[in-house]
């Protein structure tokens, strides 16, 4: 009942009301491999402000799928800022899951303490979310109300050092980066059943409970350079090089062949 109220009040808040400042933008890119496949994917995203809110609208095409993704209304109720439709939320920073989505949003600030309830389709309890600073640490408690599902995340910098934690029941991480003659350099762990399909090291979402992968990054002058494995399983190597909106890439995993890939990125 919570919940309907107020989705009520949010539409109330938009009712009567006139659009302005409704813009368009989008990004994507143009991917072509030396195995032969190639794929297009673009963004387009539809935002506008109004009295009292805004809006936002995305829609991503991959391939021959279109869907929309981040459409929502936004605004602010009695204190509390309120995004309702499907809004996309991420666990931690990234490293252990894909974002999923939420239909309600709805967040404030206590005593410098961020407090976020996120409600997921077809759910009628919410989901508390915590995150505030601890000794010069970012600390995040996303699910703190689901013993289950709790998610923590440590983010700082120690003595030149940064330092990332994410943990949950499934899975945790650390990265440890820093700055080595002129390049940048981090070392990643990842134990556990992580689901993320897009992130520092592409696709992860195989690993399971059992599972444990170590990868390093070093960046410099437009090159990066990713070496990691999954425990068990072969090591994969690449090489990135970019040069204006176009990357380069070279990838090896064991003893298959390289597979190089051309990728055009483009915004407006």
């Amino acid at each position: 009942m919570k919940k309907q109220l107020l989705i009520a009040a949010v539409a109330a808040t938009f009712a009567s009301v006139s659009m302005a400042d409704i813009s368009l933008s989008g990004a994507g890119n143009m991917k072509v491999k030396s195995n032969g496949t190639s794929s297009i994917d673009l963004d387009l995203t539809v935002s506008g402000k109004f009295d009292g809110g805004s809006f936002s609208a995305k829609m991503k095409n991959m391939q021959d799928t279109t869907a929309f993704s981040d459409v929502y209304v936004a605004t602010t109720i009695e204190g509390f800022s309120v995004k309702a439709g499907t809004v996309k939320t991420t666990l931690g920073n990234g490293t252990l899951y894909k974002s999923s989505a939420k239909d309600l949003v709805v967040s404030t600030t206590v005593g410098g303490v961020g407090v976020t309830a996120t409600m997921m389709p077809g759910q009628t309890d919410a989901a508390l979310h915590i995150s505030g600073s601890v000794a010069g640490f970012d600390v995040k408690v996303q699910n703190a109300n689901i013993s289950g599902s709790r998610f923590v995340t440590l983010s700082g910098d120690m003595g030149g050092v940064s330092i990332d934690v994410e943990n949950s029941t499934a899975a945790k991480s650390y990265t440890l980066s820093t700055e080595l003659a002129g390049a940048s350099v981090s070392y990643t762990k990842i134990e556990g059943d992580a689901t993320q399909d897009d992130g520092v090291f592409s696709d992860i979402s195989a690993m399971t409970a059992t599972d444990s992968l170590t990868g390093v990054v070093v960046k410099a002058n437009g090159i990066t350079l990713k070496s990691y494995q999954i425990k068990g399983n072969d090591r994969t190597n690449k090489v990135t090089m970019t040069r204006g909106n176009v990357a380069y890439t070279a990838s090896k995993t064991g003893s298959a062949d390289a597979v190089l890939e051309a990728k055009v990125a483009f915004t407006f």
